[in-house]
């Protein structure tokens, strides 16, 4: 009986198995193949079809980068600020990564709200500037590659002839 279990199984198995392996073998695409648009202090690459608003305010910015197509978004807000995604903050936290981009920190994880619901936040610790990235969307792990792919290819320096468009 455990072995037709097993084999009844197996399918089911390779089924969900398939999605992480492609997910591990795919590589995304990077952030120096898009274009850079200035977040007020600093740049980042959108995925294609994805647009920066901005405002700037007296030594921080903030705004959304939205992709058209289905209205998803992410906020960011870059300064001084506490991170939204922290060691400090783990007791809010599902689960919480950290991993180095060069001279920076980024921290990302799945924050649980008070309400129940869970939003996905990166944060880039490059001292004594922090910039906080959020998708506020509840439930929406698809956003996730996203996220980390606007929050790995923040950087402070953005050329000033990207700055001008």
């Amino acid at each position: 009986m455990p072995v037709k279990k097993a084999i009844t199984l197996l399918p089911l198995v390779l089924v969900l198995a398939l999605p992480i392996q492609a997910a591990k073998t795919s590589k995304p695409p990077t952030s120096r193949s898009r274009p850079l648009q200035s977040v007020g202090i600093g740049c980042v690459s959108p995925p294609t079809g994805w647009q920066v608003s901005m405002q700037q305010h007296e030594g921080w910015a903030s705004g959304t980068i939205r992709e058209a197509a289905s209205g998803r978004f992410v906020s960011f807000s870059i300064g001084t600020d506490a991170p939204a995604a922290s060691p400090t903050r783990i007791a809010q936290f599902q689960w919480l990564k950290n991993e180095k981009l060069g001279d920076a920190t980024l921290y990302y994880g799945l924050e649980r709200k008070a309400d129940g619901h869970s939003i996905l936040e990166a944060t880039v610790v490059r001292s004594p500037r922090v910039a906080n990235f959020i998708t506020p969307q509840r439930g929406d792990f698809d956003g996730l590659p996203s996220l980390l792919s606007i929050a790995r290819s923040y950087s402070e320096k953005c050329p000033e002839a990207t700055r001008k468009k």
